[in-house]
């Protein structure tokens, strides 16, 4: 049973959120690397049980060969193929003219150590799915619209190195699309891969050297 954390606001925008979490959930059912949603009432949702617990510290203590971290690697990133196709290829009757089949409607944009837990089984599942962004369609340019994100921390904490530049970019809210989920796989798989350690973490004193390192680029890179 997942449900708010006590110091979160009872408020129509965070109804919001849960009501995109279950929707997200439902439309995913059919995925084995995202987690269930069996029901949701108010603020709560009745999910698997994850009886692994928290992946990254499932990783950190326990001894993997490389052919087992690929397939762990494989199977977050078949995990986030999913949840990008959500109604690609799906006909809605309803749709306007011009509404392209092959453009998902979907992105997790909170994928990170955190929002992936351990089955019984060891299957790693992604969860959590209320800030997700409902992608909306631009008919004047033919296109996903991009929709406006900005992140406090961004290499500090494990939780904010996974973000991308353009998260990051500024102190306002920035322009962000799909692609930066992309970023965020890749954190992920710089953690299984790269001797469990995420990007950035500790490597800088401040926030702003991260902003400006994720900027300018690595010329080593």
């Amino acid at each position: 049973l997942k449900t708010l954390r006590w110091k979160k606001p009872y408020s129509e925008q965070v109804f919001e959120l849960q009501r995109i979490d279950a929707l997200a959930s439902e439309r995913l059912a059919g995925s084995p690397h995202v987690i269930n949603t069996y029901g949701l009432c108010g603020m709560s949702t009745f999910n698997d049980f994850a009886g692994g617990g928290n992946f990254e510290t499932y990783v950190k203590e326990n001894d993997f060969t490389p052919e087992e971290l690929l397939v762990f690697a494989r199977n977050i990133s078949v995990g986030v193929a999913d949840v990008h196709e959500i109604n690609v290829g799906v006909i809605d009757p309803d749709d306007p003219p011009g509404v392209p089949k092959n453009i998902g409607t979907i992105v997790h944009h909170d994928l990170g150590d955190h929002n992936l837990l351990l089955m019984d089984d060891h299957r790693v599942m992604i969860s959590d799915f209320n800030a997700a962004q409902l992608m909306k369609w631009n008919f004047g340019e033919g296109k996903s619209c991009d929709f406006l994100w900005w992140i406090k921390e961004c290499g500090l904490s494990v939780r904010g190195s996974n973000r991308s530049p353009e998260e990051c970019a500024g102190d306002q809210r920035n322009t962000v699309t799909r692609k930066a989920e992309v970023y965020h796989l890749g954190a992920i798989l710089h953690f299984l891969l790269s001797n469990r350690t995420f990007p950035y973490v500790k490597k800088f004193a401040s926030n702003e050297g991260v902003r400006a390192f994720k900027l300018e680029g690595d010329s080593k890179t």
